[in-house]
């Protein structure tokens, strides 16, 4: 049975996310900062038979790699991480504080590439592995008052290529996906203008569902010539450019 780590999987894209791989056959490490919402996520995917729960903050690069251990301990082996653990602002740049700007490049990216840099060691020592970094359409955009999020954003671009580099003629293969605007808690949280404006500027008409990230990931997970890149998961909104 293929095991996998998501990071920020308690709720959210990433909950669906570890819904998708249970369904698919595989055994899935739930993270969360929350020892309670980890362990209601796992039995949402049918138990300790499906799912384990490993509690930790990725934004701490100690408890990072600890998720990581831990994960590798419970599942006995790690063949693909998502680094899905993200969370956002919305601030002019102007007032944007020095501590929030750390805060989000801390769990954005910071524990990215410390999750995927415990990860690597594992899977190189076995020969393989996938690493799926979980990006935003606004690394491939400017947008105002999204500086540090957006540069966390770029940042995964920039991670996916070296890791690629690095990496990937040793089995380990690296990718970003690029979801825009998702029917999620955090999306809600710093979209504005409401959903019809957002639907009206997305070709496609309407928002993502959650389940359809989880499917992007699904099919990255089989895909094993896709590496080094990115995958834009939006709608079409970069094709349109949103306006």
């Amino acid at each position: 049975m293929p095991t996998t780590l998501i990071t920020g999987s308690s709720t959210g894209l990433g909950l669906a996310m570890a819904h998708r791989l249970v369904a698919d056959g595989w055994r899935v490490a739930v993270n969360s900062r929350s020892a309670d919402r980890a362990d209601a996520a796992v039995r949402s995917l049918g138990g300790s038979d499906h799912a384990v729960a490993v509690v930790g903050d990725v934004a701490d690069p100690a408890t990072a790699e600890h998720v990581v251990a831990q994960a590798v301990d419970h599942l006995g082996a790690l063949d693909l991480l998502v680094n899905n653990a993200g969370i956002a602002e919305e601030a002019p740049s102007t007032e944007l504080r020095l501590d929030e700007w750390t805060r989000i490049l801390s769990t954005n990216l910071l524990g990215a590439f410390v999750c995927a840099r415990e990860a690597g060691i594992h899977m190189l020592s076995r020969g393989g592995g996938t690493i799926i970094n979980v990006g935003s359409m606004w690394a491939n955009l400017g947008m105002p008052q999204r500086a540090s999020y957006a540069t966390s954003k770029h940042g995964l671009h920039g991670l996916t290529a070296m890791l690629t580099r690095e990496w990937e003629a040793r089995g380990v293969r690296t990718v970003t996906i690029d979801p825009g605007y998702i029917q999620t808690t955090m999306a809600a949280s710093v979209q504005g203008g409401g959903n019809e404006e957002l639907e009206r500027r997305t070709p496609m008409g309407r928002l993502g569902t959650p389940e359809e990230v989880a499917a992007t990931v699904a099919f990255l997970a089989r895909s094993p010539h896709l590496s080094g890149t990115s995958l834009p998961v939006d709608g079409g909104w970069l094709a349109y450019g949103g306006w």
